[in-house]
């Protein structure tokens, strides 16, 4: 009587869609058997939008805007939004520690790095919703009209960029890449990826 229930976690795991590892093609040989390219991995450590949003005013604003707007006080929609993404600030935080103090990376490049994801997916948000209500527009008025659009109306839309984590820092040394290992990689919404590089 065990074996049915084996039988359907058997389907289930043949039924998930395969992962996708990317893998080194090797090396490209002259003639005389002499290296004449190679493909080296590199290791980046990336940080999914979903936590690196929590640096931008403009989610904060947003969701500030959702809660009065459902009747709450300011003041106590700041408290509420403290506490319910706690634990997710909490783990932008460690990300970004490790960037800083372990990897080395100067505070303000990793700034500029998270605000240049943020932005680039705040502006895609943005238009979406601009395009929703006009969608018969020339898209000539969205730079006359976009800094009328409500924060809390943006903050509405749902992309699939959303849900994508961005690369950060560049692991460029083992020992680095090992401490990102250790640290890291039980946090939600953090992730180590390696790509291969022809040099």
């Amino acid at each position: 009587y065990l074996a049915e229930p084996a039988r359907q976690q058997l389907g289930q795991i043949r039924i998930l869609p395969p992962k996708s590892l990317p893998t080194l093609r090797g090396k490209v040989l002259d003639r005389n058997e002499r290296i004449v390219a190679r493909d080296e991995p590199y290791f980046y450590l990336q940080i999914n939008y979903e936590l690196t949003r929590l640096r931008d005013p403009r989610f904060w604003e947003a969701r500030l805007q959702q809660q009065t707007a459902a009747g709450q006080d300011r003041p106590s929609a700041e408290a509420k939004l403290a506490k319910d993404w706690a634990k997710d600030i909490a783990r932008l935080k460690k990300a970004m520690d490790f960037c800083v103090y372990t990897a080395g990376m100067p505070e303000e490049e990793l700034h500029q790095t998270i605000e240049s994801v943020n932005d680039r997916i705040w502006e895609l948000a943005r238009f979406i919703s601009w395009r929703r209500n006009h969608s018969d527009a020339p898209t000539s008025r969205y730079e006359q009209e976009k800094d009328q659009i409500p924060l809390r109306q943006i903050a509405e839309v749902d992309l699939s960029e959303m849900h994508k984590a961005y690369s950060v820092l560049e692991l460029y040394d083992r020992p680095t890449l090992m401490a990102a290992q250790v640290e890291l990689s039980h946090l939600e919404g953090v992730r180590i990826q390696s790509e291969s590089r022809r040099t």
